[in-house]
């Protein structure tokens, strides 16, 4: 079972100002009707989606909304994206960051924080271009028997 589901794709509008992530070469992409269209739903556990790259959440709040709320009605407990260009170097930086940090049990909100604050000492002040869709205290727990 998955308990994030990570995205390295790019962003953007297609026709009818639909939003959509491009997931592989060419026309393949994904948009939030598709995952509405496909009955996909996932129950236990409800994993965060992390989209990284290109202007994942830099659309206007109707866009924005319409693919976290997908997401999330299809079962996922949050989505993390960007909000600006972002070149690979910083994706896997701020990517590695975050997810050692959540998939050790820290707080989604404290992992963000404490990731771009790392960022921040090495003169990097892109991992604020992160915008966290997700309960801030989100975690991850030791499921106990």
């Amino acid at each position: 079972m998955s308990h994030v589901v990570y995205f390295c794709c790019l962003g953007a509008v297609g026709k009818g100002a639909v939003p959509y992530l491009q997931v592989g070469s060419g026309s393949d992409h994904l948009e939030g009707s598709l995952l509405r269209a496909k009955r996909i739903a996932r129950t236990q556990p409800k994993p965060l989606v992390f989209i990284d790259g290109c202007h994942t959440i830099a659309l206007g709040p109707k866009e924005t909304y319409n693919l976290v709320q997908a997401f999330v009605e299809r079962g996922g407990a949050g989505v993390i994206g960007t909000d600006v260009t972002i070149f690979e170097p910083l994706a896997c930086d701020f990517a590695l960051g975050f997810l050692r940090r959540f998939l050790a049990g820290v707080p989604a909100d404290e992992a963000v924080r404490t990731t771009r604050l790392e960022l921040l000492k090495t003169g990097n002040p892109l991992g604020l271009v992160y915008t966290p869709f997700v309960l801030a205290g989100l975690a991850l727990v030791e499921k106990t028997l």
